[in-house]
Protein backbone atom coordinates (compact mmCIF):
# COMPACT_ATOMS: atom_id res chain seq x y z
CA UNK A 1 0.00 0.00 0.00
CA UNK A 2 2.48 2.47 0.82
CA UNK A 3 4.60 1.75 -2.60
CA UNK A 4 1.16 2.66 -4.34
CA UNK A 5 1.29 5.59 -2.31
CA UNK A 6 4.63 6.06 -3.11
CA UNK A 7 3.61 6.16 -6.64
CA UNK A 8 0.81 8.91 -6.38
CA UNK A 9 3.01 11.20 -4.71
CA UNK A 10 5.96 10.89 -6.72
CA UNK A 11 3.64 11.73 -9.58
CA UNK A 12 1.91 14.03 -7.81
CA UNK A 13 5.92 15.39 -7.33
CA UNK A 14 6.55 15.75 -11.08
CA UNK A 15 2.68 16.79 -12.31
CA UNK A 16 2.27 19.84 -9.85
CA UNK A 17 5.53 20.81 -8.95
CA UNK A 18 4.60 24.33 -10.43
CA UNK A 19 1.56 24.79 -7.91
CA UNK A 20 4.04 26.82 -5.38
CA UNK A 21 7.58 26.46 -4.98
CA UNK A 22 10.14 23.95 -5.95
CA UNK A 23 7.70 21.39 -4.85
CA UNK A 24 4.36 20.32 -4.08
CA UNK A 25 4.20 22.20 -1.12
CA UNK A 26 3.82 25.77 -0.64
CA UNK A 27 4.76 28.25 2.35
CA UNK A 28 2.51 27.73 5.00
CA UNK A 29 1.30 31.40 4.53
CA UNK A 30 -0.09 30.86 1.41
CA UNK A 31 -1.27 27.04 2.26
CA UNK A 32 -3.56 28.42 4.93
CA UNK A 33 -5.43 30.78 2.48
CA UNK A 34 -5.71 27.32 0.00
CA UNK A 35 -2.70 27.82 -2.29
CA UNK A 36 -3.26 31.45 -3.46
CA UNK A 37 0.37 31.54 -4.49
CA UNK A 38 0.11 34.37 -7.60
CA UNK A 39 -1.08 37.73 -4.54
CA UNK A 40 1.42 36.32 -2.28
CA UNK A 41 3.93 39.09 -1.08
CA UNK A 42 7.20 39.68 1.12
CA UNK A 43 9.51 37.88 2.48
CA UNK A 44 7.72 34.67 3.93
CA UNK A 45 6.00 33.93 0.42
CA UNK A 46 9.23 34.69 -2.34
CA UNK A 47 8.80 30.75 -2.73
CA UNK A 48 5.44 30.76 -3.84
CA UNK A 49 5.49 33.94 -6.31
CA UNK A 50 8.77 34.57 -7.83
CA UNK A 51 7.83 38.24 -7.53
CA UNK A 52 6.99 37.85 -3.88
CA UNK A 53 10.63 38.82 -2.06
CA UNK A 54 10.78 42.87 -3.97
CA UNK A 55 8.63 43.80 -1.58
CA UNK A 56 10.91 43.18 0.95
CA UNK A 57 14.48 45.90 1.96
CA UNK A 58 16.14 43.11 4.26
CA UNK A 59 17.74 40.11 3.34
CA UNK A 60 15.86 36.77 4.64
CA UNK A 61 16.25 32.92 5.51
CA UNK A 62 13.43 30.75 4.90
CA UNK A 63 12.53 27.43 5.79
CA UNK A 64 9.27 25.27 5.20
CA UNK A 65 8.64 21.20 6.20
CA UNK A 66 5.32 19.38 5.05
CA UNK A 67 3.67 16.21 6.20
CA UNK A 68 0.92 14.07 5.11
CA UNK A 69 -0.74 12.02 8.09
CA UNK A 70 -1.29 9.26 5.81
CA UNK A 71 2.23 9.02 4.57
CA UNK A 72 4.65 8.37 7.41
CA UNK A 73 7.54 8.15 5.31
CA UNK A 74 6.89 10.94 3.22
CA UNK A 75 9.40 14.05 3.69
CA UNK A 76 9.48 17.69 2.27
CA UNK A 77 11.69 19.83 3.59
CA UNK A 78 12.94 23.13 2.22
CA UNK A 79 15.37 26.28 2.86
CA UNK A 80 16.65 29.25 1.22
CA UNK A 81 17.96 32.90 1.52
CA UNK A 82 18.08 36.39 -0.03
CA UNK A 83 20.48 38.91 -0.96
CA UNK A 84 19.61 42.89 -1.83
CA UNK A 85 21.30 44.75 -4.59
CA UNK A 86 19.70 48.32 -4.27
CA UNK A 87 15.88 47.20 -5.65
CA UNK A 88 16.80 44.01 -6.88
CA UNK A 89 16.57 40.36 -4.87
CA UNK A 90 18.96 37.67 -5.47
CA UNK A 91 17.45 34.46 -3.97
CA UNK A 92 18.55 30.72 -3.68
CA UNK A 93 16.20 27.84 -2.71
CA UNK A 94 17.40 24.25 -1.85
CA UNK A 95 14.58 21.54 -1.27
CA UNK A 96 13.91 17.62 -1.00
CA UNK A 97 10.50 15.92 -1.49
CA UNK A 98 10.79 11.70 -1.07
CA UNK A 99 9.10 8.06 0.18
CA UNK A 100 11.12 4.68 0.63
CA UNK A 101 13.14 5.03 -2.61
CA UNK A 102 11.26 8.01 -4.55
CA UNK A 103 13.77 11.10 -4.09
CA UNK A 104 13.42 14.57 -5.47
CA UNK A 105 15.94 17.18 -4.95
CA UNK A 106 15.59 20.78 -6.19
CA UNK A 107 17.61 23.59 -6.38
CA UNK A 108 16.97 26.77 -7.53
CA UNK A 109 17.77 30.54 -8.15
CA UNK A 110 15.94 33.63 -8.14
CA UNK A 111 15.80 37.14 -8.94
CA UNK A 112 13.00 39.73 -8.03
CA UNK A 113 13.03 43.43 -8.79
CA UNK A 114 10.95 46.47 -7.94
CA UNK A 115 9.79 47.82 -11.12
CA UNK A 116 8.05 50.27 -9.14
CA UNK A 117 6.79 51.00 -5.63
CA UNK A 118 3.69 49.46 -6.96
CA UNK A 119 4.98 46.91 -9.49
CA UNK A 120 7.06 44.07 -8.62
CA UNK A 121 8.72 41.28 -10.76
CA UNK A 122 10.68 37.95 -10.44
CA UNK A 123 12.30 35.28 -12.39
CA UNK A 124 13.31 31.76 -11.00
CA UNK A 125 15.53 29.25 -12.21
CA UNK A 126 14.84 26.02 -11.22
CA UNK A 127 17.37 22.67 -11.56
CA UNK A 128 15.57 19.21 -10.11
CA UNK A 129 17.07 15.87 -9.94
CA UNK A 130 14.49 13.32 -9.85
CA UNK A 131 15.33 9.41 -8.74
CA UNK A 132 13.83 6.22 -7.66
CA UNK A 133 15.99 3.54 -6.28
CA UNK A 134 19.36 2.44 -6.52
CA UNK A 135 18.62 0.64 -9.98
CA UNK A 136 16.58 3.51 -11.84
CA UNK A 137 18.70 6.00 -13.56
CA UNK A 138 18.61 10.13 -12.27
CA UNK A 139 16.70 12.59 -14.07
CA UNK A 140 17.75 16.04 -14.37
CA UNK A 141 15.47 18.74 -15.44
CA UNK A 142 15.46 22.42 -15.81
CA UNK A 143 12.88 25.03 -15.90
CA UNK A 144 11.89 28.72 -15.49
CA UNK A 145 9.20 30.16 -13.53
CA UNK A 146 7.79 33.60 -14.05
CA UNK A 147 5.74 36.35 -11.31
CA UNK A 148 4.27 40.03 -11.48
CA UNK A 149 2.98 41.59 -8.61
CA UNK A 150 1.02 44.72 -9.18
CA UNK A 151 -0.48 47.28 -6.13
CA UNK A 152 -3.47 48.96 -8.10
CA UNK A 153 -5.21 50.65 -4.97
CA UNK A 154 -4.81 50.69 -1.74
CA UNK A 155 -6.93 48.11 -1.41
CA UNK A 156 -6.08 45.89 -4.14
CA UNK A 157 -3.55 44.32 -5.39
CA UNK A 158 -3.33 41.80 -8.59
CA UNK A 159 -1.09 39.09 -9.05
CA UNK A 160 0.22 36.42 -11.82
CA UNK A 161 2.68 33.71 -11.67
CA UNK A 162 4.10 30.95 -14.81
CA UNK A 163 5.18 27.90 -13.63
CA UNK A 164 7.47 25.23 -15.75
CA UNK A 165 6.51 27.73 -19.45
CA UNK A 166 10.07 26.36 -20.40
CA UNK A 167 11.20 23.19 -18.88
CA UNK A 168 13.90 21.12 -20.60
CA UNK A 169 15.77 17.69 -19.82
CA UNK A 170 19.74 18.16 -19.10
CA UNK A 171 19.97 14.17 -18.17
CA UNK A 172 17.10 12.11 -18.53
CA UNK A 173 15.95 8.50 -19.68
CA UNK A 174 12.46 9.24 -20.45
CA UNK A 175 10.19 12.33 -22.09
CA UNK A 176 10.35 15.67 -20.29
CA UNK A 177 6.86 16.63 -18.30
CA UNK A 178 5.72 19.88 -19.94
CA UNK A 179 2.95 20.48 -17.81
CA UNK A 180 2.85 24.24 -16.53
CA UNK A 181 0.34 26.16 -14.01
CA UNK A 182 -0.50 29.21 -14.83
CA UNK A 183 -2.28 31.26 -11.92
CA UNK A 184 -3.26 34.40 -11.92
CA UNK A 185 -6.02 36.47 -8.66
CA UNK A 186 -6.38 39.34 -6.62
CA UNK A 187 -6.58 40.24 -3.16
CA UNK A 188 -8.91 43.00 -1.39
CA UNK A 189 -8.68 44.79 1.64
CA UNK A 190 -11.88 43.79 2.88
CA UNK A 191 -11.34 45.76 6.27
CA UNK A 192 -8.74 47.20 8.52
CA UNK A 193 -8.03 44.32 10.01
CA UNK A 194 -8.79 41.61 7.25
CA UNK A 195 -8.18 40.70 3.16
CA UNK A 196 -9.57 38.63 1.08
CA UNK A 197 -7.85 36.67 -1.95
CA UNK A 198 -9.82 34.88 -5.03
CA UNK A 199 -7.34 33.53 -7.31
CA UNK A 200 -7.91 31.45 -10.74
CA UNK A 201 -5.41 28.87 -12.02
CA UNK A 202 -5.19 26.26 -14.68
CA UNK A 203 -2.55 23.27 -15.09
CA UNK A 204 -2.07 22.29 -18.47
CA UNK A 205 -4.70 19.27 -19.43
CA UNK A 206 -6.59 20.26 -16.20
CA UNK A 207 -9.67 22.15 -15.94
CA UNK A 208 -10.03 25.69 -14.66
CA UNK A 209 -10.08 25.82 -10.62
CA UNK A 210 -10.64 28.54 -8.12
CA UNK A 211 -9.48 29.14 -4.70
CA UNK A 212 -10.66 31.84 -2.21
CA UNK A 213 -8.60 32.42 1.06
CA UNK A 214 -9.60 34.93 4.07
CA UNK A 215 -6.67 36.42 6.31
CA UNK A 216 -7.15 38.14 9.89
CA UNK A 217 -4.59 40.22 11.20
CA UNK A 218 -6.19 40.92 14.95
CA UNK A 219 -2.74 42.33 15.92
CA UNK A 220 0.49 42.65 14.73
CA UNK A 221 1.77 39.50 15.98
CA UNK A 222 -0.78 36.97 15.59
CA UNK A 223 -2.87 36.25 11.87
CA UNK A 224 -5.71 33.58 10.79
CA UNK A 225 -5.90 32.27 7.49
CA UNK A 226 -8.50 30.30 6.05
CA UNK A 227 -9.00 29.08 2.53
CA UNK A 228 -10.76 26.61 -0.24
CA UNK A 229 -9.35 24.76 -3.59
CA UNK A 230 -12.00 23.60 -6.01
CA UNK A 231 -10.08 20.94 -7.95
CA UNK A 232 -8.00 19.19 -5.29
CA UNK A 233 -11.30 19.51 -2.64
CA UNK A 234 -8.48 20.76 -0.37
CA UNK A 235 -9.57 23.00 3.17
CA UNK A 236 -7.14 25.02 4.86
CA UNK A 237 -7.03 26.53 8.17
CA UNK A 238 -3.62 28.10 9.27
CA UNK A 239 -2.11 30.64 11.76
CA UNK A 240 0.76 33.30 11.75
CA UNK A 241 2.78 34.98 14.84
CA UNK A 242 4.73 37.68 14.16
CA UNK A 243 7.83 39.48 16.02
CA UNK A 244 10.36 42.52 15.04
CA UNK A 245 12.50 40.01 12.63
CA UNK A 246 11.20 36.30 13.02
CA UNK A 247 8.17 35.13 11.69
CA UNK A 248 6.27 31.62 11.69
CA UNK A 249 3.41 30.39 9.98
CA UNK A 250 1.29 27.09 10.07
CA UNK A 251 -1.33 25.75 8.34
CA UNK A 252 -3.68 22.33 8.50
CA UNK A 253 -5.26 21.56 4.88
CA UNK A 254 -7.34 18.34 3.89
CA UNK A 255 -7.00 17.31 0.68
CA UNK A 256 -9.10 15.01 -1.73
CA UNK A 257 -6.34 12.86 -3.00
CA UNK A 258 -3.93 12.72 -0.55
CA UNK A 259 -5.30 13.56 3.26
CA UNK A 260 -4.86 15.50 5.98
CA UNK A 261 -1.75 17.36 6.05
CA UNK A 262 0.27 20.14 8.00
CA UNK A 263 2.74 22.34 6.84
CA UNK A 264 5.38 24.84 8.66
CA UNK A 265 7.37 28.01 7.64
CA UNK A 266 9.26 30.44 8.91
CA UNK A 267 12.25 33.50 8.22
CA UNK A 268 14.37 35.53 9.53
CA UNK A 269 14.77 39.02 8.54
CA UNK A 270 18.43 39.55 9.00
CA UNK A 271 20.21 43.60 9.48
CA UNK A 272 18.99 45.52 6.27
CA UNK A 273 22.29 46.20 4.20
CA UNK A 274 23.51 45.35 0.53
CA UNK A 275 26.29 43.34 -0.86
Amino acid sequence: MKTIWGLVIFAFLVHLKGQAQLSRSSGARSAGVGDCVAVMEGPGSFPDNPAALAATVHPVVWFSAFKFYSLHDYNDVNAGFSLNKGVARIGVLLGYQGIQSLHCFNVALQYSIQLHPALKMGVRLNYENFSQGASYSHQHHGSVDFGLYWQIAKSLSWGVVVFNPVHWALKSHSPVATAYTVASGVKIQTGVYSCLYVEVGKLSGRPLGATVGMEWNFSEKITLRTGFQTATRRFSFGCGWNSKRVHIDLALSNHLFTGSAVAASGYYLMSRSTW
